[in-house]
């Protein structure tokens, strides 16, 4: 099952979403602009995040990159005011550049050694170890 692309959109009123498993991709720009938008819960099926997904969510303060998600496309995160962490599982390993476009104060959470962790230090992001 999808979400196809820019789906949800401009939903300013949505404040809080959980993907189910049987979800297995999501568009890009799915949920940019859904300025409301406060707590994401991803699905474990996805193995992509695409450009855009989560662009412009000013509300969203903190999500969780579940296992078995693979890569993270440019500007998934872009311009998310908000934003200050990102848990990253150790499955990703792609991150495409600009992953937060204009967010200085986010964080990237993840396992010692992991790509997370080499794209945080390559990128000048601020990085914590989960484990």
């Amino acid at each position: 099952m999808s979400i196809g692309r820019c789906a949800l959109s401009l939903c300013i009123s949505l404040e809080n979403i959980t993907i189910p498993d049987s979800v297995t991709y999501i568009g890009a720009g799915c949920f940019s602009f859904c300025t409301g938008l406060e707590s994401v819960q991803l699905s474990g099926g996805i193995k992509d995040l695409e450009p855009w997904t989560f662009a412009r969510c000013d509300s969203l303060t903190d999500i969780n990159i579940p296992s078995g998600v693979t890569g993270i496309s440019r500007c998934t995160f872009a311009c998310c005011k908000s934003l200050i962490s990102v848990t990253v599982s150790g499955s990703v390993t792609e991150i495409e550049e600009n992953l937060f476009g204009s967010c200085g104060n986010a964080v990237i959470k993840a396992s010692f050694g992991s790509h997370a962790e080499k794209y945080a230090k390559d990128h000048g992001i601020k990085f914590e170890i989960t484990d």
